[in-house]
């Protein structure tokens, strides 16, 4: 899953769907606020209501799926689409753009059969985990599967366009079926259709003079760049390279000047040793890195990240583990990684271990490269674990923006600048922890600067470490990045606005563990959240939950504990335990905006939900 998937601790349950059930009765109370509501709800257990298609029929968790024949595609309505599988990112612009690449990379994805773990929209845990974080690597990423129409799972498209990867999905006819359909829509006229199309995704089994003959067709003239060339990572049948040797074939593609399509790279995690995934994975695609093209972002401000991959050990919030779910680059005196077991944010944190020689004071390493138009005030913050030694300091590479195109990039100059760290006492710094709360916690340091410049573009983020003291002897070091938040410092002083019209629906309650008597002493909450909000404004949405009031020894509402997270006005709460008797909880949902500032409890969405049992619970 990719670095933005919602992740939330999903319960396998063994009872059959005849054990779900709705709710028989509900209540709206009145003098509520925009931002506070309530419910009541009577707990029975019936068939759930929900479509089968959209949520998981055990746990009502909302899931992806696809369209399996012709008449599914030609009565689908845009008003019978899960609201959950929206695309809630919008396509980002990169440098350079993809009209520009004259050779582009598209992946196909092809993960035996595709809607795995990733069919669970909010997440999931799985002990290994498929995970693809090579974005800036490629133009176009495919979802496929063997099915008539292949509708990517949200979460890939929503990481595609964060890194500015168009997201497709696959229209695909295969067997007796397929041949049928075919001859009714194509019906021998594939010229129009290739003259119609925007590329043309070519067969494996290609040979060099295939190649050729590709290039020299009066067809192709004006648009190698939309032939894109399969290469098989499977290596199935008679085709140049595949597996550990894929970079043969697109050795020879790039020769002739050609985009590629590689086709099921999952094979890294399918076939070989599944604790040594990451390591294999960035064995593979080092090895095309020579045919493939960096991107990069290209988008205004507030640029952040917390280097999460989209999945790890336990996800952490501001260097705390909150619940469980579920890139070794050398060089030379430095190494960086994933790290799972100290983090920051999400899942996983960067790590860079080396040496410091002793010929030399520092080590700089690069962190992004990024092509971002600057603040005049630019506000710089830094959040890290360092070893004893060694001091850290940032280190920016900046360009004239006015010149800053992708044709000129070769010769453009390259400034170094250094930010300005903030003391304590800073105005800025106040506000910046007014707004993002504790700066160091669970032994995460927090650095702040500030860069003052006009015009600039900044192309490069960079770390420097160096020695505390002169020593004549290497001086071994490592270092955790848990995030990197680049503002503007104006927005700092931007006022936030609070979540409006916050209700639940879809309420679904399980049976938990019984006694030895049958009788459930707990019950489990399944619930949909929904909310307004303008999502451009956020980085994501926290969702909590707390009893208010229960039989049991309860004096006041208890602290609210995070059951989740959001990256649209909506939710679905699952397997949520609650005492089988009456009682009320409250469900807050907590805006982050994209600089990732919490707001305060007054902007918070509230609802309150009341239960009591029926008769015949």
């Amino acid at each position: 899953m990719d670095a933005e998937t919602t992740s939330v601790k999903r319960r396998i349950k063994t009872e059959n769907s005849e054990n779900a059930g709705r709710k028989t009765a509900k209540r709206h109370t009145g003098s509520e606020s925009e931002n506070q509501k309530s419910v009541q709800e009577v707990i029975t257990f019936k068939t759930s209501h929900l479509p089968a298609q959209h949520y998981d029929q055990d746990t009502t968790e909302p899931v992806s799926y696809a369209l399996k024949s012709l008449d599914q595609l030609l009565s689908w309505k845009r008003s019978s689409a899960n609201p959950f599988n929206e695309t809630t990112v919008p396509l980002r612009k990169r440098w350079p753009p993809l009209k520009e690449c004259q050779m582009r990379t598209l992946v196909s994805h092809d993960m035996m059969g595709g809607y795995l773990e990733d069919r669970f929209i909010q997440g999931t845990e799985v002990d290994t985990a498929y995970v693809f974080y090579h974005w800036n690597y490629i133009d176009i990423f495919n979802y496929f599967s063997h099915n008539l129409v292949t509708i990517p799972p949200a979460m890939w498209t929503n990481a595609a366009h964060k890194h500015g990867v168009l997201s497709l999905g696959t229209f695909i006819t295969e067997w007796k079926e397929g041949g049928e359909i075919c001859e009714v829509f194509l019906a021998g006229e594939e010229q129009v259709f290739f003259d119609a199309c925007d590329g043309i995704f070519t067969n494996y089994n290609w040979t060099e003079s295939s190649l050729e003959d590709m290039v020299s067709d009066p067809a192709a003239q004006g648009r190698l760049a939309d032939i894109y060339v399969g290469i098989d990572v499977f290596a199935r049948g008679a085709v140049v390279g595949g597996k550990f040797e894929t970079n043969k074939a697109l050795e020879l593609v790039r020769k002739h000047r050609l985009s590629t399509a590689i086709f099921a790279p999952g094979w890294v995690y399918e076939c070989n040793d599944k604790l040594e995934f990451n390591k294999n994975q960035d064995k593979f695609w080092s090895l095309l890195s020579d045919g493939l093209y960096i991107h990069h972002p290209e988008e205004p401000l507030p640029f952040v990240s917390s280097f999460c991959q989209g999945y790890g050990k336990n996800f952490f919030w501001r260097g705390k583990p909150l619940y469980t779910m579920e890139s070794l680059e050398a060089g030379g005196w430095l190494q960086t990684r994933g790290c799972f077991e100290e983090v920051w944010t999400g899942g996983n944190s960067l790590l860079l271990e080396g040496t410091i020689p002793k010929s030399q004071s520092k080590i700089c390493a690069r962190i992004f490269p990024l092509h971002v138009s600057l603040a005049s005030r630019t506000f710089i913050s830094c959040v890290y674990q360092l070893s004893e030694k060694t001091n850290i300091s940032l280190e920016l590479n900046t360009t004239d923006a006015a010149v800053c195109t992708h044709t000129a990039s070769e010769k453009m100059q390259i400034n170094k600048v250094i930010p300005a760290q903030l003391d304590k006492n800073h105005e800025l710094l106040k506000r910046f922890i007014q707004g993002y709360g504790e700066q160091n916690s669970a032994g995460w340091i927090t650095s702040c600067f500030i860069l003052e410049a006009s015009g600039c573009t900044l192309r490069d983020v960079c770390v420097t470490l160096s020695r505390k003291e002169a020593e004549s002897q290497d001086l071994p070091f490592t270092c955790k990045i848990g995030e990197i938040l680049v503002l503007d410092a104006e927005r700092l002083l931007t006022p936030l606005l609070p979540i409006q019209n916050i209700f639940v629906t879809d309420v679904v309650w399980h049976r938990g563990d019984v006694d030895i008597n049958g009788k459930a002493g707990k019950i489990l909450l399944n619930a949909t959240l929904r909310w307004s909000y303008l999502t451009r404004m956020v980085r994501l949405f926290r969702v909590h939950w707390r009893r208010v009031s229960d039989p049991g020894p309860l004096v006041g509402p208890e602290t609210a504990v995070l059951i989740g997270r959001a990256y649209s006005p909506l939710y679905r709460v699952v397997d949520l335990e609650v005492e089988h008797s009456a009682g009320v909880i409250e469900f807050l949902v907590e805006p982050v905006n994209r600089e990732g500032f919490s707001l305060p409890q007054s902007h918070w969405g509230k609802h309150t939900l009341s239960y009591t049992p029926s008769s015949d619970t």
